[in-house]
């Protein structure tokens, strides 16, 4: 029998203590710059990255 992982709320672990010095070296699953403003004193590039696999994701 398998057990579901219970994982703790964004709230606990923003109290956790260790939480302010965790270093978040996240890699993304893809990225890239998309140019944005055409015609309004752009293009600007802006820069973006995907976190996640499955049907939620972090942009």
């Amino acid at each position: 029998m398998s057990r579901t992982p219970v994982f703790p709320s964004a709230e606990e672990t923003m109290k956790h203590p260790s939480y302010p010095s965790v270093i978040w070296n996240l890699e993304p699953d893809r990225k890239g710059k998309c140019p944005v403003a055409q015609g309004r004193g752009g293009p600007l590039n802006i820069a973006w990255e995907i976190h996640g696999h499955g049907p939620s994701k972090i942009i």
